[in-house]
């Protein structure tokens, strides 16, 4: 049986003498002081003692809260997003926007996870709920918001002496007209 090598990367046998892998098209140029050879018997021989591991895949972020800041008045509101993960670095995610029960939108952010100036629809209600929620997690965050206030009614001012005095006043100028 002829000499065969370990292919440093899917670990299928190759014969001697291959630059690259027929399985994976890896180079098998060796380092220094390394062999991967392999004998008759099948027994890998390793001259390293450091034999090098495949690097780990990184672990994706997940979405772990969401922080919404907003300035405004009155019904007219801009918000600023950001999501967040636990290591309280910005990702990438899309949020669903609920204003209300009148209108909702899906913006993506950008790489870190911001969306900017983000203007609401104006409103004339007394208060609204807005609603933000990273799709696909259970990561969400709600606020209510007063809209314009009620213009108010135009009220006599009281005139000095008192409830009697002002009492009296305005029964006088009744009897007068």
């Amino acid at each position: 049986m002829a000499n065969t090598f370990i292919c440093k990367s899917c670990q299928e046998e190759i014969p001697e003498g291959v630059n690259f892998c027929p399985n994976c098209g890896v180079s098998q140029k060796q380092k220094v002081g390394e062999s991967n050879h392999q004998t008759e018997k099948g027994e890998k021989q390793n001259q390293t003692q450091n034999k090098e591991q495949k690097p780990q895949q990184k672990e994706k972020k997940r979405p772990y809260k969401i922080e919404v800041d907003f300035v405004g008045r009155e019904g007219e509101y801009i918000f600023d997003i950001q999501v967040l993960s636990q290591d309280g670095d910005g990702i990438p995610a899309v949020v669903k926007i609920n204003e209300g029960n009148e209108y909702h939108d899906r913006v993506k952010t950008d790489n870190q996870g911001f969306i900017g100036n983000y203007k609401a629809r104006k409103f004339t209600q007394r208060k609204r709920i807005f609603f933000f929620r990273v799709i696909g997690t259970s990561v969400n965050f709600q606020k209510e918001l007063w809209g314009p206030t009620p213009k108010k009614k135009k009220v006599d001012v009281i005139k000095r002496g008192g409830f009697i005095a002002n009492l009296k006043n305005v029964l006088k100028e009744k009897k007068e007209q």
